[in-house]
């Protein structure tokens, strides 16, 4: 998550901002950001929108279909 971090000391905002700005606690923030834990999906996506990155996602085939014979 130190991506996220690096992003968020680029934009000038504090971990108290942050986490008020997406629903959690400052000290949740602090331990994503050091890699002791890992956001949930959700939480996950609230911070990469409030920090500015896009995610797309692009389906993989079928991998059943692909994997029968």
């Amino acid at each position: 998550m130190t991506a996220f971090r690096n992003r968020r000391l680029e934009l000038g905002l504090s971990q108290m901002h942050v986490a008020e700005e997406i629903g959690v606690a400052q000290v949740t923030l602090c331990s994503w950001e050091n890699g002791l834990r890992t956001p949930g999906l959700g939480y996950f996506l609230r911070l990469a929108d409030f920090l500015g990155y896009e995610i797309t996602a692009t389906p993989k085939e079928d991998a059943c279909a692909s994997n029968s014979t």
